[in-house]
């Protein structure tokens, strides 16, 4: 059985190694998914701990609950099976990426996926083989990706100062890892990844004034054109102001009315003079 490797450097100095194999067969151990083996999630889906693997694969139908006529997204818990699982289920790339390791990703990934230069969250990163992910004040790697298979894990943020945050599985136990730049291999965004998430993008309403729209959370979607518009330039309408509205409907007493008329800015102006007479 192949095996890829998170190695880190333990508090006496020794390099420890949590493996990371990659073939394996059914799993149907319910054990294996319980809640105290849930390490975190991220928009929905469950990242799990690699002390609870059994070493074989995982089918799921929903990228949480396990069921044997489900997709296989790859051995239980495997960084290379959790970027694919989540890329599957949230941008519905295919789950057959044909690699060994990790590293062969960025040269052997499903067609709707492309290579980035700046990434956004949600999208998979991949990181070379013996990659340092992470040194001490003195330049000294602490945290290694495997000499051999390398390291992956979906971009939590986007990368800043020489780093990047990432949510991954088989790696340090924590919710998510902050890793260094320097050895990434690649960035890969799939096509339906539509915007980067939280961020806005200006619109133009029904009204046909300026609005934004905001990419959801998962960066699948942009939301309905927002906007504090009223009415569309040009248009008018009869309307009453300081007089009040008559007993027949008209303004001014009851012997005219007022009119306003949409301004640029898509917002009903200033009321006319009353009409008819008053």
């Amino acid at each position: 059985m192949m095996k890829r490797a998170i190695a880190v450097l333990g508090v006496t100095g020794l390099l420890l190694a949590v493996g990371c194999a990659v073939d394996g067969t059914s799993s149907d151990d319910e054990a294996l998914y319980n809640s105290s083996c849930k390490l975190t999630s991220y928009n929905g889906y469950d990242i799990y701990k690699k002390s609870c693997s059994d070493d074989k694969s995982f089918y799921t139908k929903d990228g949480n609950t396990p069921s044997a006529s489900g997709t296989r997204t790859g051995l239980m818990w495997e960084c290379v099976e959790w970027s694919v699982r989540y890329s599957h289920f949230v941008f519905g790339t295919k789950t057959a990426w044909g690699v060994v390791g990790a590293k062969d990703m960025c040269g052997s990934h499903p067609s709707t996926m492309s290579k980035v230069s700046t990434p956004w969250p949600g999208d998979v990163v991949v990181f070379k083989a013996d990659a340092c992910l992470e040194k001490n004040s003195s330049g000294t790697c602490l945290v290694r990706a495997s000499p051999t298979y390398g390291h992956t894990g979906i971009v939590y943020e986007r990368p800043s100062g020489g780093k990047v945050h990432v949510k991954d599985q088989n790696a340090a136990q924590t919710s998510s890892n902050i890793y260094l730049t320097e050895d990434v291999e690649c960035y890969l965004r799939d096509d339906n990844h539509e915007c980067e998430s939280g961020t806005t993008r200006s619109c133009t309403d029904s009204h046909t004034c300026s609005g934004k729209q905001t990419c959801n959370a998962k960066g699948t979607a942009w939301s309905a054109c927002e906007s504090s518009s009223v009415c569309t330039p040009g248009d008018s309408r009869m309307s009453c102001s300081s007089w009040g509205e008559g007993a027949d409907g008209t303004c001014c007493g009851s012997c005219g009315y007022e009119t306003e008329t949409c301004t640029s800015a898509c917002q009903w102006g200033a009321h006319s003079t009353c009409h008819n007479g008053c």
